[in-house]
């Protein structure tokens, strides 16, 4: 029998188009979400939060245009891709490297995150689709960079229990604010006595930023060993 499943709002921070179960163990669940994105060559870390079948990136972004750019975290250095239109070189491709050589359409499944770079005026992307519900990511330590954004579109203070991220003790973020990144260090929970959970960069308590839908970050795991980050979307 088919049942209506209801999202908690402050679990999920995107539209609901539909939502019905077709079991008790599985759901199908449709929403959107609308994100400004910055003009002028100016970058936006983001991530494509629904699930659309080719999950290209001109698939689920139609505000694409010739000249924008995605780059893509490696663990070391930044790759990057520019949209030269379809077909441009003849031979099916409609992205070229920094060389110029066509390139198959990079897929930005729900937990890819990547840097948009759009080179004309600023736009409003509606992206579409299946919401995934649960996923699991290893996040490498001994002090790696990971470019981080939740497979499931919610939204949070980075260590809220919507977003569940896995921190410890010394452990950083680094959120970009469109023309440089704030630092926050993880010092546990409440251990100022004064609520907070972070210090930034001077080493002041500060409060835990808020994540957007779709916002990647940059995640440093100063443990060792890998953390596992573990998600699952709660319905009621």
């Amino acid at each position: 029998m088919k049942k209506t499943l209801l999202v908690a709002a402050a679990t999920l921070a995107a539209g609901i188009i539909s939502s019905l179960a077709q079991s008790p163990y599985s759901a199908n669940v449709i929403g959107y979400v609308s994100r400004p994105l910055p003009g002028g060559n100016a970058f936006a870390q983001i991530n494509a939060p629904f699930l659309t079948g080719t999950n290209t990136v001109e698939a689920v972004m139609p505000t694409i245009k010739k000249g924008d750019t995605v780059s893509f975290w490696t663990g070391a250095t930044f790759t990057a891709l520019t949209y030269a239109g379809p077909n441009f070189d003849g031979q099916g491709h409609a992205w070229a490297d920094n060389q110029g050589n066509g390139q198959d359409s990079p897929r930005v499944n729900p937990g890819r995150a990547f840097v948009y770079q759009n080179n004309g005026a600023a736009v409003t992307n509606t992206f579409v689709g299946s919401i995934p519900t649960t996923n699991s990511v290893t996040i490498p330590g001994g002090h790696a960079y990971t470019l981080l954004v939740s497979a499931i579109p919610i939204s949070g203070t980075l260590d809220s229990a919507d977003l569940s991220l896995p921190f410890h003790v010394g452990d950083n973020a680094f959120i970009w604010i469109g023309d440089r990144y704030i630092a926050f260090t993880y010092q546990g929970a409440n251990f100022d006595g004064l609520g907070h959970a972070f210090t930034g960069a001077s080493g002041q308590a500060q409060p835990s930023p808020f994540i957007q839908v779709g916002q990647a970050f940059f995640y440093q795991n100063n443990q060792d060993s890998a953390e596992t980050w573990n998600q699952g979307l709660k319905f009621q």
